[in-house]
């Protein structure tokens, strides 16, 4: 679940009653540049003392969360500027700035005096749509002879690729149907019939869709 500052709230119960544990992974999206990021892991147990609460980066350790409440993230690298662990929630890892390097499994251990368990949060990094400039592209307005072809660019760049979608732009400035899907668009033996404003509109899913008109 995306809250609304950009973070991320993952839910993984592990029930103590089990006899034996299945290692569980969870895939979230997490957004690239977010300030600050947290993956949370709800547990519950029953008869049961809690030792202490480790996370992981694939097998190096980023620190640990003792029952006391008392928190360490251990010094490897960046490991305490770039993480820390939430000191009010019972299994949280905060992680700040994110970058595309922060795309890996994050794991939560859970230590009592009986047993050891785990679970598994596969981050992935994904970018909001944005478009690019180049002598191209976005095409911008264009003149063009009745009968030639023309080639519109609307450039966009994104995690996962955003798809592209063009309509022709109606008198209240509303979008029409559509009249093609993709990058570039190109429109043979033109006629005065595709005279007109165009908007091209793209998005991948993540955030909001992001567009640009032109007038042919």
């Amino acid at each position: 679940m995306l809250l609304s500052h950009g973070s991320f709230l993952l839910h993984n119960v592990a029930r103590c009653k089990q006899a034996t544990h299945q290692v569980r992974t969870t895939i979230q999206q997490v957004i690239n540049g977010s300030s600050e990021a947290h993956l949370t892991w709800n547990f519950t147990f029953s008869g049961e003392i809690l030792d202490r609460v480790t996370f992981l980066i694939g097998n190096v350790r980023i620190g640990k969360k003792r029952s006391s409440g008392l928190v360490s993230v251990d010094p490897t690298a960046n490991f305490q500027e770039h993480f820390d662990i939430s000191r009010s929630d019972p299994a949280t890892l905060i992680i700040y700035n994110v970058t595309e390097a922060d795309e890996a499994v994050f794991s939560c251990s859970v230590e009592t005096n009986i047993k050891e368990w785990t679970d598994n949060i596969k981050v992935q990094v994904v970018a909001e749509t944005s478009f690019t400039s180049s002598p191209s592209s976005p095409s911008g307005d264009q003149t063009v002879d009745e009968g030639s072809s023309l080639t519109l660019f609307c450039d966009a760049t994104g995690k996962p690729t955003p798809n592209v979608t063009w309509t022709r732009v109606l008198k209240n400035d509303t979008s029409g149907d559509a009249v093609f899907f993709g990058n570039p668009w190109v429109i043979v033996n033109i006629s005065r019939t595709n005279t007109g404003t165009y908007r091209c509109t793209a998005y991948n899913g993540i955030g909001n869709p992001i567009s640009l008109t032109m007038s042919i």
